[in-house]
């Protein structure tokens, strides 16, 4: 996933904005948080066997992690952004 140089609607220069692993390690810690928990939730309330939870579980971590990767990107840009222009008053 490539972020563009500019914005397609202002031309506001995007390259200046640290991008690497913040987004990452926040979809990284958010998914499996959420995966682990509400299979254990599963687990007790339903007793899925394991076959069952792998075919659900493990699609999802992948699917959701690609997906909200974007956003967590885009969300942090976004704080950059506005921190840098609180900081330019």
């Amino acid at each position: 996933m490539k972020l563009h140089p500019a914005c397609k609607d202002c031309g506001h220069d995007l390259s200046m904005y640290e991008h690497a692993d913040g987004p990452a390690y926040i979809v990284i810690v958010l998914v499996s948080t959420l995966v682990v928990t509400v299979s254990a939730l599963v687990e007790v309330k339903l007793g899925w066997p394991f076959w069952l939870h792998a075919l659900v579980w493990l699609p999802m971590v992948p699917l959701l992690s690609i997906w909200w990767l974007h956003h967590a990107r885009a969300w942090l840009i976004a704080l950059e952004y506005k921190s840098k222009q609180k900081d330019s008053r």
